[in-house]
């Protein structure tokens, strides 16, 4: 927060990414995101994904 109180008062403020100086006032880029980048690329989820859990695995989850 100090920088910005700073940058409020009139002070300049250098900022540097990816150890280069950036151009004061200069907004970090994101690139754009694409929807339905990510089609055809999930499985869907099983019928038995609620199904209890063997008692092997829960006593596994539980220490014993």
């Amino acid at each position: 927060m100090p920088p910005l109180v700073d940058a409020a008062a009139g002070q300049e403020i250098v900022t540097i990414r990816a150890g280069k100086l950036a151009p004061p006032g200069c907004q970090a880029s994101r690139p754009r995101r694409v929807l339905g980048s990510m089609a055809g690329c999930l499985r869907r989820v099983p019928a038995d994904f609620d199904a209890p859990l063997p008692a092997k695995i829960l006593d596994g989850f539980e220490g014993r």
